[in-house]
């Protein structure tokens, strides 16, 4: 996906797309500290879910969610800074073909706005897995019946999201306003594809897998609320584990020998009484701590955590690699280089009409006559109709760039940009031009088979030296 060539009715100045490109710019440097803030808290709840039967079953779907949620903000970033450059690009392209157009500006420098200075990409680290030591000091059989996860970790990890998803739902609706400002006053081509583009990064409402930035709040959103649950579902099994024992008659007491902590078990209140349970006994007196669990196990499997890792790699797989080019100045470049020669040969001098053959008409005009230069054949240099603008390292309708701009001539284009012309016989040239400060290293114009008169046009009227 491309944008860049100022067409349509343009209501929207070059230092407005600029603004929203720092916008943008701004708006990646966030995201990427909301990733790092995440990846902190994260980091600090590792092995929250214990490691018991339903730890390991919450991880189960939850370990690959995080890490599907991360690679999708990793796309985000990427995508973010390509709008800002895209922008940049586009107000720079307005600022181009304007000059172009000027003849009298044409001579002096044209002033571009600098690089957003975005990055171009990011990969984060894997987030720790939800399994880890758990926490429990019961004795066998009873110690399989409590659930060992971390409450304390698992609610700080949901705050964690939480805030994340805030934060996430804050920049999408900021950056959506700063596009909708310059949408709702323009209908240039490069705009509205600018707009197509953002609709592919954050999309309102969406329930998922249309847009990464959208869906990195949806998932944000759903794993702040399966980790608040989890931690709930551990407090109630441990109310029911503690009920369990007291309906037993089995006494809890605390005592602490040679330093370490104990549980001290007593049946009807009493220590000599003291009874171990057998593995049947305690299955049949815990059965309903397994069923709080189990009803959690099922609550958090309807929350489609398990698809939610598909979810956000189709997000992030939606968002296009923009190509963001310098538009084509070819086009009004030429049109002035004939219009300049039409005028020399009617007038016969250019302006001010006294040099050469003009004023009087005494001098002889280019064409032998009164008319002005016929037509140059379909396809030559001076038609925009075979100019193309690729990549780096990329063939312009049979130029092959790399060979053009090692073995050209050079010049330098008045606007700072270097050109290198490579003759082809028969009175045709290869042209590329590359501005040496674009980051992609890519050709802003590439032409087939201009003619020698548009050559020595760009050098009569001092666009190239």
């Amino acid at each position: 996906m491309s944008w860049g060539e100022p067409t349509g009715p343009i209501d929207v100045t070059p230092s407005d797309l600029s603004g929203a490109a720092a916008t943008f710019a701004g708006g990646q440097t966030r995201l990427d500290g909301i990733a790092d803030a995440l990846t902190t808290a994260l980091n600090a709840a590792a092995g929250m879910a214990g490691d018991d039967k339903y730890g390991t079953k919450f991880a189960k779907s939850y370990d690959p969610a995080v890490k599907a949620l991360f690679k999708t903000l990793s796309a985000a970033v990427r995508a973010i800074g390509q709008s800002a450059d895209g922008l940049v690009r586009t107000a720079n392209n307005y600022l181009r073909a304007d000059h172009h157009s000027n003849p009298k500006a044409a001579k002096d420098p044209l002033v571009l706005f600098p690089w957003p200075g975005v990055i171009d990409d990011v990969m984060y680290p894997d987030p720790p897995s939800a399994i880890g030591g758990g926490s429990n000091h019961w004795p066998p059989p009873i110690d399989k019946y409590w659930a060992n996860g971390h409450q304390d970790r698992l609610r700080s990890a949901a705050a964690a999201f939480r805030t994340a998803a805030g934060d996430i739902d804050n920049l999408g609706t900021s950056l959506h306003l700063q596009v909708q400002a310059i949408t709702d006053v323009n209908s240039s081509g490069a705009i509205i594809a600018m707009s197509g583009f953002w609709g592919r990064i954050w999309h309102t409402a969406d329930p998922g897998g249309m847009a990464p930035l959208s869906t990195a709040h949806l998932a944000c959103t759903r794993l702040a609320s399966v980790c608040d649950a989890f931690a709930h579902a551990i407090d109630q099994a441990h109310s029911e584990f503690e009920h369990k024992m007291t309906e037993a008659g089995l006494a809890i007491g605390v005592t602490t020998a040679l330093g370490v902590l104990g549980t001290v078990f007593t049946l009807g209140g009493s220590d000599a009484g003291a009874a171990a349970l057998d593995a049947g006994e305690a299955a049949a007196l815990f059965a309903s701590v397994d069923g709080v669990l189990d009803a959690a196990m099922a609550d958090y499997a309807a929350e489609g955590i398990a698809e939610l890792e598909t979810v956000l790699a189709s997000a992030a797989e939606e968002v296009p690699e923009v190509e963001a080019v310098d538009a084509e100045t070819t086009e009004v470049s030429q049109a002035l280089d004939r219009e300049m020669a039409d005028a020399e040969a009617r007038g016969g001098g250019g302006s001010g009409g006294g040099g050469g053959g003009g004023g009087g008409g005494g001098g002889k005009p280019p064409t032998g006559g009164g008319d002005p230069p016929p037509d140059d054949p379909p396809g030559d240099g001076d038609s925009t109709n075979p100019r193309d603008v690729h990549g780096a390292n990329r063939l312009g309708r049979g130029v092959d760039v790399d060979d053009v701009w090692k073995n050209g001539d050079l010049y330098i284009q008045n606007d700072g940009q270097l050109v290198k012309v490579l003759e082809t016989g028969n009175g045709k040239y290869d042209v590329v031009v590359r501005d040496m400060s674009n980051p992609t290293g890519g050709p802003t114009t590439v032409i087939k088979d201009a003619t020698e008169r548009y050559i020595e046009n760009k050098l009569a009227n001092g666009l190239w030296e």
